[in-house]
């Protein structure tokens, strides 16, 4: 008989964990068995409250003799273990798991979400959370442990690390988060809603940051007037043909900047479809690195020194540098959620608060 782990010697409550494999039919055995109490399973859990009432069957035989054995086949034993030690006060049992990584915190999280013990079990899961991300920073996982990040500081209520997180994914998610975390698993207790909007902020920065270069194309298409191009007579060596150079030097620019948006699948935004399939981190330095030049590039007088030389900096007047600009408004609006915001809206179990 397995042995039992007493986390309530006056216990009337036996969770058994860990299914013994079977090839024919008839119950399973189990490995490991737990020795509680229904008051404090029922106080930290509404699910295990419903089942311990008189309309399951669970409930019925623990009015009628006063005991009754629970499997729980689906559960991972360690970390339950460590949860119903903890919730009985059980702090220094030495069943409860000192080797805390990220999959034992998502099973955690997932437990914690399947028996609704957000709060009697927040002081513990923050703490191990917390002692995780101290040593294993954010930025320092690997992509592929995102989706559990993700589903951790949701269930803990991490509200600084939920934002770090969501943000990493919106910026650098190749294709969709949806399926991203599709294929981290079904079990992640995340809700749809939450996923869809990090979703479309991913593909709006994205359609963005195409539409940055599509601008820049249509602000030189549709100029009319004064000339983009600020190069003064100095840089020219007969200054009456300014305002030739200038009205030059912005076709070029237009030029250019149109063959190499289109060569790089950017232009016109329609035809970006491939780039809606990656990340806006991608997205935006396929647009820096459009190749484009200008007709102040091609001149040999400009000033200052050395004399024949080209500024490159200058003879550009600055549009790499505005793209710059334009991109880094757009990663500025990729700020990750707000868990706060986030639970109201899908009106998950709220966070502890203390009185």
């Amino acid at each position: 008989m397995a042995p039992t782990i007493i986390a309530d010697p006056d216990g009337d409550i036996l969770l058994l964990l860990d299914p013994e494999k079977r090839d024919g039919p008839g119950s399973p055995s189990y490995k490991k068995h737990i020795l509680c109490s229904s008051k404090h399973l029922t106080l930290a859990s509404p699910i295990f409250k419903a089942m311990l009432g008189k309309t399951f069957s669970e409930g019925t035989t623990l009015l009628t003799i006063g005991h009754v054995k629970i499997p729980l086949p689906d559960d991972d034993s360690t970390v339950m273990i460590s949860l119903v030690l903890l919730i009985h006060g059980r702090h220094h049992h030495p069943e409860i798991s000192r080797r805390i990584n990220l999959n034992f915190l998502k099973t955690a999280a997932v437990i914690v979400d399947k028996y609704q013990m957000h709060e009697a079990a927040h002081y513990f899961t923050e703490s191990w959370a917390e002692r995780y991300l101290d040593r294993h920073p954010i930025c320092y996982h690997h992509f592929r442990d995102f989706p559990l990040l993700f589903c951790v500081a949701w269930v803990f209520g991490l509200e600084a690390p939920f934002k770090e997180i969501t943000r990493f994914i919106q910026y650098n998610c190749v294709g969709s988060i949806v399926d991203l975390m599709q294929m981290a698993g079904d079990d992640l207790p995340i809700p749809k809603g939450v996923i869809e909007k990090l979703e479309t902020a991913r593909r709006s920065a994205i359609e963005d940051t195409i539409q940055v270069l599509a601008d820049l194309i249509i602000k030189y298409q549709n100029h009319r007037g004064a000339a983009m191009c600020r190069v003064d007579g100095t840089q020219l060596a007969n200054f009456e043909q300014l305002h030739v150079h200038r009205d030059r030097c912005d076709a070029t620019v237009l030029g250019s900047l149109t063959r190499g948006a289109m060569q790089e699948g950017l232009y016109p935004p329609a035809a970006a479809g491939a780039l809606r399939n990656g990340s806006v981190y991608l997205a935006m330095q396929r647009v820096l690195g459009v190749s484009f030049t200008t007709g102040c590039e091609s001149l040999r007088d400009l000033m200052p020194n050395p004399p024949g030389v080209p500024q490159r900096g200058y003879s550009c007047h600055g549009i790499r540098e505005q793209m710059a600009t334009s991109m880094m408004e757009v990663e500025g609006r990729l700020s990750g959620l707000d868990l706060k915001e986030e639970k109201a809206r899908f009106k998950a179990p709220p966070m502890p608060s203390y009185r």
